[in-house]
């Protein structure tokens, strides 16, 4: 099952006790401050479930499966995401 952001924005609502709308505007400013922050080279904690980390990954040598042409892709900057404590023992 895949929970959409309006869904979990919905369930949050119920729990904390506050209007749906008011919740929906705080997940949403919630993912602009990790979208800038991670533009900003910072890592971000949330809580115990997962830490997002900018990376750059190093240029590398593709192949184009189709043509079988191979290229060097360039440095990209990626997220890493690891999980914490919490989100482990969940599955464990």
């Amino acid at each position: 099952m895949r929970l959409k952001k309006s869904e979990v924005s919905d369930k949050l609502a119920e729990v904390v006790g506050v209007e749906k709308i008011l919740m929906g505007k705080i997940i949403a400013s919630l993912f602009i401050l990790v979208k800038e922050e991670l533009k900003k080279d910072n890592e971000i904690t949330l809580g115990d479930l997962i830490i997002l980390k900018p990376k750059v990954r190093k240029a590398r040598e593709v192949r184009n499966p189709k043509t079988g042409e191979k290229k060097m892709a360039p440095d990209k900057k990626v997220v890493k995401i690891k999980q914490r404590k919490m989100l482990k023992k969940i599955f464990e």
